[in-house]
């Protein structure tokens, strides 16, 4: 049994304070680029075996890459019952899945079963 989940990482900009004159409306840039970094990854409690896809994008394109790595990394002798989540990229009639991975979402609203969905905060400790 292994569990899914994807986290983004980065930097969005902040609000830009610059000195003035009271009452004036001064000019500056403000940044307003977002960097992101998506970390889709899947882990097997049981084993310890993981696998990771970082990418600067998340949609159904993506999940059907980490699925290629999973085929690669993974025995095809083995079947996977793999547990995620409901997101929309989840549930696209374009995700190809392997033939040896059966897929089981959770219920709505209940991110608190998925033990990866926290290992993102126990990482950056």
């Amino acid at each position: 049994m292994w569990f899914q989940d994807e986290a983004r990482l980065g930097q969005q900009g902040t609000i830009t304070r610059v000195w003035s004159l009271r009452g004036s409306l001064p000019r500056t840039v403000r940044q307003t680029k977002y960097e992101r970094l998506y970390v889709i990854g899947a882990a097997c409690p049981q084993t310890g075996q993981s696998v990771v896809l970082l990418s600067p994008t998340i949609n159904t394109d993506m999940m059907n890459a980490f699925f290629e790595q999973f085929a690669a990394e993974v025995s095809p002798d083995i079947h996977v019952v793999m547990v995620w989540d409901q997101a929309g990229f989840h549930t696209s009639k374009k995700l190809k899945v392997p033939e040896n991975v059966t897929i089981v979402p959770f219920p709505p609203y209940s991110p608190e079963l998925n033990p990866v969905e926290n290992l993102a905060h126990t990482l950056c400790r």
